[in-house]
């Protein structure tokens, strides 16, 4: 059992915004979860690096903080602390085994963010 995590975008709103979510398709909960956004895999802006707690299995969450970065990344563990990492670059997700973004650390976490920015 291993949480999955993938980006989606379910298209345009009625205002022509586009909205991003981290959904775990996995069979298990993703803990810890660190998001990422940036303009490429070697470019993370540290504004947009946020600490979610937990994903639970089918659950997503919507990424009101991303706005046009063109590169996601979610670092996370499962409940046995295996870390797995996922990686988006247009439009293609990509999901590792292992921790390949080590040396990044939150610079937010969720409970900080303003509530117009995590809504949803």
């Amino acid at each position: 059992m291993q949480p999955i995590i993938i980006f989606s975008n379910e298209g345009k709103d009625e205002n022509g915004t586009s909205h991003w979510y981290a959904e775990n398709v996995g069979n298990a909960p993703a803990i810890n979860v660190l998001l990422l956004g940036g303009v490429d895999l070697n470019n993370w802006d540290k504004k947009k690096i946020l600490l979610l707690p937990a994903l639970s299995k089918g659950s997503k969450h919507k990424l009101n903080w991303i706005d046009e970065s063109r590169a996601l990344a979610a670092v996370y563990t499962d409940i046995a602390d295996r870390p797995y990492t996922t990686t988006m670059y247009d439009n293609k997700n990509r999901i590792y085994e292992k921790n390949i973004l080590p040396n990044i650390s939150a610079t937010k976490f969720l409970w900080e963010m303003n509530k117009h920015d995590v809504a949803g």
